[in-house]
């Protein structure tokens, strides 16, 4: 490594953080009970087996989060931050080209939706910043 030594910038620490929380609210709404995402995600998952799955994927994401936000340099997180804005990209798409299954208007959905709208532009501006 070279002698680079930036700072994580601390308004771009606090959006990790929403990242963290925006992983666990996930985890803790399809990891607990895959079997009731009708009822307390933003939209019904069937088979049960791929709120399960997706439950894993968000178990997974939220250590990486929590390394992030305690990491000091910028160049140890940098290379999250791009993957990061082309996944937010793609799962806004998903969701609004398949606005219909989704339970819009809802407590879940709508965290969702902020949960995947917010970050593109805050990866690439932090990317920038940076």
């Amino acid at each position: 490594m070279t002698g680079d030594r930036t700072r994580v910038a601390w308004p771009f620490r606090v959006w990790l953080g929403a990242e963290l929380f925006f992983a666990v609210a996930a985890l803790m709404s399809v990891g607990r009970e895959p079997a009731d995402t009708a009822n307390n995600f933003a939209w019904p998952i069937q088979p049960v087996v791929m709120a399960a799955l997706l439950g894993a994927f968000y178990m997974a994401v939220a250590p990486m989060f929590v390394v992030a936000l305690v990491t000091r340099r910028w160049e140890m997180i940098r290379v999250l931050v791009i993957p990061a804005a082309f996944f937010t990209t793609a799962e806004l798409a998903a969701t609004i080209l398949h606005w219909n299954r989704f339970s819009v208007g809802t407590g879940p959905f709508n965290l969702w939706l902020v949960s995947y709208a917010l970050p593109p532009p805050i990866y690439v501006a932090a990317y920038l910043w940076h």
